[in-house]
């Protein structure tokens, strides 16, 4: 993969299911580590996460999140489910 050549690495936490659902690429490990804390993986493993249909970046105090293209109507609820992802951040991030 050309993450691994510029020093980006798949992470895998403790969690079989989640690894299996989700790849997790960070420059900083420790950072994902603790992003992926039990409250953020209990989360994203519950079906009101949305089970992997959005991807998502942080960047600072920014989220990037992108996915299929949807109708119109259906834009309002991405945006519902970005501020709901955003409450299950650490507060330590």
């Amino acid at each position: 993969m050309i993450g691994g050549v510029v020093g980006v690495r798949d992470i895998e936490i403790e969690s079989p299911v989640f690894n299996e659902r989700y790849r997790v690429s960070c420059g900083d490990e420790r950072f994902a580590i603790t992003l992926l804390d039990q409250h953020m993986i209990g989360w994203m493993l519950s079906p009101g996460s949305g089970g992997g249909t959005v991807t998502f970046e942080l960047g600072g105090r920014w989220m990037l999140c992108w996915g299929d293209q949807v109708d119109f109507s259906q834009l309002f609820g991405y945006l519902e489910w970005a501020q709901h992802a955003r409450t299950h951040l650490p507060a330590v991030l």
